[in-house]
């Protein structure tokens, strides 16, 4: 008993003197390639190893990012940022103010979006200091900080570093490899590795996972989660997507140009039956484009319409738009207006999406034709105005740029992401981006919110919630409705006692 007792001494000794196994976290993607590219993994792996500047949280506050600290003279006009010390891109080279500042200049810049909002205002960037550097405005802006987190901080030769916790090592057909970067500012990632792998099917990938050949499932569909559920090696992770759904309408289309119509095809929709039909019943209901979590939309957010199939008739009625009556020779059905609506082509959610909008629009004599259409000639049709209407997931973000940038009218550069011909929203959006302090903000953002409902530029559906599974073994970092992917960097492996519990 005592020679056992000693051996077991040693051997606890050498245990705790030996350096930890290197931990890997594999990731199931239920995306194929395109192509032969995989742009699916390399969109997660652009998550995993990107830092911004500022960060934008759930509540749409902004904290610190790469930039530690940040002052502002009380006129609003110029603005110094501190960088944390000691900061590198992937490839070692330092990420200092000089680059910095040249990298936010050249983001204003106009793109095919033109620029973003929290950028237009520059007139001057400079470095004042090794860490610091500084931004002078035309005019003060509530979205200058939301327009850094936007910009995309990258060095080296080739300008293809970054500075997040992750750097790509290896890549190879259907499969990603990252590794942890050691000079990551937030410290050392608990995960050594990362490997990305890209299922053909949302089945295979989560087949995968009941098998235990991968660790964290990308995103768990309705029918996976029952089988998960059942399951005792993964938890879920659920949370609101910043992205909503919308039937959007070209107000250069006669019909649209009437608010009355828009109004009313607004109250012909039951969200409830689009969420549970469409989505699977993981979804929230939209009332406009603002982030509903937003903390100047507390308690204050507009409600979604209510289905009034009644009120959706007599809206139309008094817009001039009663029933057809058909003739000898017209076999279609009698309505009160037909119009076409693009979705992607080849993505199936988007189809049954818009059928459940049709057959509900068709109950009030509204003919919505709808044609699918590529990814890259939809985006040329969008921006260039040669639509009547379209079905897609809108990125709304945590704050209000985006919004913004979605339905305020042409500016200087005379981009827009769809050239919808809106300007409903114009006046309450000049008065958000001028807005100074939480009291103005809150106030303009509650009037962008009510002019989007009010005077809507579309079908603002629902807001979808997508579910995340991960194996017990991992201690993933922060809960609630949040993506768990943006926390990677501080998961850590549960000790073995509470793995097995």
């Amino acid at each position: 008993m005592l020679a056992g007792a000693l051996a077991g001494a040693c051997q606890a000794q050498r245990d705790a003197g030996a350096p930890p196994s290197p931990v890997t976290l594999r990731v199931g993607v239920a995306q194929p390639p395109d192509g032969g590219s995989d742009t699916s993994l390399a969109s997660v792996a652009a998550l995993l190893g990107h830092a911004s500047l500022v960060a934008i949280g759930r509540d749409g506050r902004v904290g610190p990012g790469l930039v530690e600290a940040w002052d502002v003279t009380s006129d609003g006009l110029r603005w110094r940022f501190h960088l944390r010390p000691n900061l590198t891109f992937h490839d070692g080279s330092a990420v200092t103010a000089t680059e910095v500042a040249s990298i936010v200049d050249a983001s204003r810049a106009p793109g095919p979006m033109g620029v973003s909002p929290g950028l237009r205002d520059i007139v001057k960037v400079e470095t004042t200091g090794p860490r610091t550097f500084a931004l002078t405005l035309a005019a003060p802006s509530s979205m200058l900080l939301e327009g850094l987190a936007l910009v995309r901080v990258s060095g080296g030769p080739n300008f293809d570093q970054e500075a997040g916790p992750f750097m790509v090592d290896t890549r190879d057909e259907g499969r990603l490899e990252l590794r942890a970067f050691a000079g990551y500012h937030r410290g050392h990632p608990s995960i050594d590795r990362v490997v990305l792998l890209s299922f053909p099917t949302p089945r295979a990938a989560w087949s995968a996972m009941l098998r235990s050949e991968i660790d964290f499932l990308y995103e768990a569909t309705p029918d996976a989660a029952a089988f998960l559920a059942a399951g005792t090696n993964a938890r879920e992770f659920s949370f609101l997507r910043p992205y909503a759904y919308l039937v959007g309408f070209n107000l250069a289309h006669p019909p649209f140009a009437d608010r009355r119509v828009r109004q009313a095809l607004n109250v012909a929709i039951d969200r409830a039956l689009v969420i549970d039909r469409a989505l699977g019943g993981r979804g929230e209901a939209a009332s406009s484009h603002i982030w509903p979590r937003h903390w100047a939309m507390a308690g204050r957010a507009r409600r979604p319409p209510v289905h009034e199939p009644a009120l959706a008739v007599a809206l139309l009625d008094r817009a001039g738009y009663p029933p057809t009556r058909l003739t000898g020779t017209d076999m279609r059905p009698p309505g009160r207006l037909r119009f076409t609506c693009l979705i992607p082509a080849d993505y199936p959610l988007y189809e049954r999406l818009a059928l459940v909008v049709q057959k509900q629009l068709a109950d009030i004599g509204v003919d919505m034709i709808v044609e699918p259409v590529a990814r890259a000639a939809l985006a040329r049709r969008l921006a260039t105005g040669q639509f009547e209407a379209y079905l897609l997931d809108i990125a709304s973000g945590h704050g209000f740029t985006w919004p913004y940038w979605f339905w305020h009218s042409p500016e200087a550069d005379g981009a827009v992401p769809i050239r919808s011909s809106y300007r409903g929203a114009d006046a309450s959006l000049d008065r958000l981006r001028r807005a100074r302090g939480d009291e103005e903000v809150q106030r303009a953002l509650v009037e962008v919110d009510r002019a989007l409902g009010d005077d809507p530029p579309g079908i603002f559906l629902c807001w979808s919630r997508i579910t995340r599974a991960v194996d017990r073994r991992f201690v993933v970092a922060g809960d609630g409705d949040r993506d768990i992917v943006s926390n990677v960097a501080l998961w850590r492996v549960a000790p073995q006692e509470t793995a097995a519990r």
